[in-house]
């Protein structure tokens, strides 16, 4: 170590300031009255090598320490540093360090009072509690309780009872022992830097790494790991504590948690390994809470909210979270958490056999996002990747806003729809929905019927393997904007549309299919048995891929307008009663086929017979041919072809129009 040999005063010094103090081989004291000073620490170290530093020091007491960064440190009396010195020879922490350009940078004004000067020894094995403790009294309110870095102090129990009074542990870690409770604040206004709290679970700790039992708390770049209960436990009305960079690591219960009117925030903080949940606000903690950061490997949920978000929107709010493997679900709101705002949720991979507790077993229903029994919620963005279940599930939710779902699944690994409205959920309104290799892109009914008023505005499903969207029975009054599916199929033969509607008076403005590979549906509209009244404006289908366009079961359901295009020589089947409009265009050509009023009609005696038409046939010009035809017999039923023949290869456009909507749709 490099010992401090002398102190000259630099060219700046003048008459009008004054230095005096002790200067010895492992440090000394100073104090500067009148003007600033530039002082010049000269320091000797092995062999040859010597460092010689200018410090500049504005008027007060201050201390020099032997080590390598030439630092002064202010505000210490004399009489403190006589103890501090003896026979002490590590760093202290500054409060003003030197920079890289020579200036003197401030870091605090505040007196440190190292726990070691009052007899801590810091070697995790003998209790330092009395001796943190006299620190903490000698420290005061203006005082920083201070412990250099690289230190283990083991203690019974920590209670920090004066107020305002900071806390500075440079990464140094207080632990636990065997019986003991861990540290806690019952003071308003304390504010802890850089200390790891080890509950020491593993060695019979009891109770929460830190205990908050006060107002304007704050914590920077602290741990709070391994206890017999939470992180950070955050209780009573009143009590209140901002963590910045803070992480909690392998507790039984939550990595941080707010009770009983308490209020916590987190600012890019981290929970991870913890038993049950990363972040988690119990049903009655108070109003405000802010969580921002991210939670990974919890056994339970990666953030609870069971708190009331306030009376109004915005009042608590999620910023950014974002979460990985938890074994249950990312981001849960449930309870009370009624009006909360969340800004932004990502979710990966829940349900991992990694996870805290999981005991290396899948967890095959892990969920992005849950929203269970609240009210009056505004989540921004879901963004789910790999989670095994759904990544946004509404379950008696009641007018929620959320705006963008996005999901994308692992091929084989997901057994549920991506987006789920059940449970009697009302009047919720989703933006937009973009869902790849799910199996249902949304489904509303999934878990019990009842779901009303729900709107979405547009759902984009790729490569799903049952369709885009189904509204089961028992649903009604629900509306969708837009349905965009490219590349997904019906392997479900019962419910063989890619876009399903049972219950009645459900809308769906626009659906777009698109197939340039892969398997192809059934039906791009489906119409359940039982169903009445539901409408889908329009339908337009660009290859034609799908055995037919509608195929309905139900009664007094219509899909107003329908465009099909498909390559020559080919057909597409159109199953729905009423009165069409029907042209067929060769788009290739840019010429019409043929068109004309065509009925189809409706099943009858048990879906046993139907109605039949008389085929049309027209030959243009170019030898193009078109048939429209009623065809199939028995069950099949209703069933209106459009056949073209003599242009191979050709891009056939096909447009049928409802002459007439029936009042009772939609």
């Amino acid at each position: 170590m490099q010992i401090l040999d002398s102190v000259t005063c630099g060219d700046d010094y003048t008459a009008a300031a004054t230095l005096s103090g002790v200067f010895a081989s492992n440090g000394g004291y100073f104090n500067v009255s009148g003007a600033d000073v530039y002082m010049r620490l000269e320091y000797g170290s092995f062999g040859d090598l010597s460092v010689t530093r200018e410090v500049h020091v504005p008027p007060g007491n201050g201390l020099l320490y032997p080590g390598t960064s030439g630092v002064a440190f202010r505000n210490y009396t004399p009489g403190n540093f006589a103890t501090v010195s003896a026979g002490i020879s590590e760093h202290v922490e500054p409060a003003f360090a030197l920079s890289a350009s020579g200036a003197v940078n401030p870091v605090g004004s505040a007196a440190y009072y190292n726990v070691r000067a009052y007899g801590a020894k810091g070697d995790g094995v003998t209790n330092d509690a009395s001796s943190i403790a006299a620190a903490a009294k000698a420290a005061g309110s203006t005082g920083i309780v201070y412990s250099p870095p690289g230190y283990t102090y083991l203690v019974d129990s920590v209670n920090i009872t004066v107020a305002n009074q900071p806390w500075d542990f440079t990464g140094s870690t207080i632990k636990v022992e065997a019986g003991g409770s861990g540290l806690t604040v019952n003071a308003a206004g304390v504010h802890l830097y850089r200390t790891v709290v080890d509950g020491n679970l593993a060695g019979g700790g009891l109770g929460s790494a830190v205990g908050w039992y006060s107002a304007n708390g704050y914590a920077e770049d602290c741990q709070f790991n391994h206890a017999a209960q939470a992180g950070l436990y955050v209780i009573n009305a009143g009590s209140s504590v901002t963590c910045v960079r803070c992480s909690a690591t392998g507790n039984t219960l939550d990595g941080f948690i707010a009770d009983a009117g308490a209020v916590l925030v987190t600012e890019d903080c981290k929970a991870t390994l913890n038993f049950q949940h990363g972040f988690h606000t119990s049903p009655t903690a108070g109003v405000g809470c802010v969580i921002d950061g991210y939670a990974a490997l919890n056994g339970v949920y990666g953030c609870r909210l069971q708190s009331v978000g306030g009376s109004a929107a915005g009042q608590s709010r999620v910023l950014r979270f974002v979460a990985y493997g938890n074994y249950a679900s990312g981001l849960v709101l449930s309870d009370n958490a009624n009006y909360w705002q969340v800004g932004e949720a990502f979710c990966s991979f829940a349900g991992i056999a990694a996870a805290a507790g999981s005991g290396g077993v899948v967890n095959p229903a892990a969920t992005a996002c849950e929203l269970i029994g609240v009210v009056g919620n505004n989540v921004e963005t879901v963004m789910g990747l790999g989670n095994p279940s759904y990544t946004l599930s509404l379950a008696a939710a009641v007018d929620n806003r959320i705006g963008l779902v996005q999901g994308d699944y692992t091929p084989g690994f997901n057994a549920n729809p991506a987006v789920t409205v059940g449970s009697a959920s009302v009047r919720n309104s989703i933006d937009t929905v973009l869902v790849r290799l799910a199996t249902w892109a949304v489904d509303i009914g999934e878990t019990a019927p009842g779901n009303e008023n729900n709107d979405i505005g547009r759902i984009v499903a790729v490569e799903c393997t049952f369709g885009a969207l189904i509204c089961s029975g028992g649903n009604d009054y629900n509306h969708v904007g837009e349905v965009v599916s490219r590349n997904s199929y019906t392997s479900d033969a019962t419910l063989n549309g890619l876009v399903t509607l049972g219950g009645t008076y459900n809308i769906v403005d626009m659906v777009n299919h698109m197939v340039d590979s892969g398997s192809s549906p059934a039906y791009i509209v489906s119409f359940l048995s039982g169903s009445a009244g539901n409408l889908v404006r329009s339908l337009h289908d660009q290859y034609a891929y799908a055995t037919g366009q509608v195929h309905d079961l139900g009664s007094n359901n219509c899909c107003a307008e329908q465009t099909a295009t498909f390559a020559d020589s080919g057909s597409i089947d159109f199953f729905a009663p009423g009165v069409w409009n029907v042209s067929v265009y060769d788009k290739t050509k840019g010429v019409q086929i043929g068109g004309g009023s065509f009925f189809c009609g409706q099943r009858t005696n048990a879906l046993t017979t139907r109605d039949v038409i008389v085929g049309t046939t027209w030959t243009n010009a170019g030898g193009l041919t078109c048939t429209i035809a009623a065809v199939g017999t028995g069950t099949v039923g209703g069933v209106l072809r459009v056949t073209t023949a003599g242009a191979s290869g050709d891009a056939i456009f096909v447009s049928y129009k409802r002459a007439t909507v029936p009042a009772e749709a939609g």
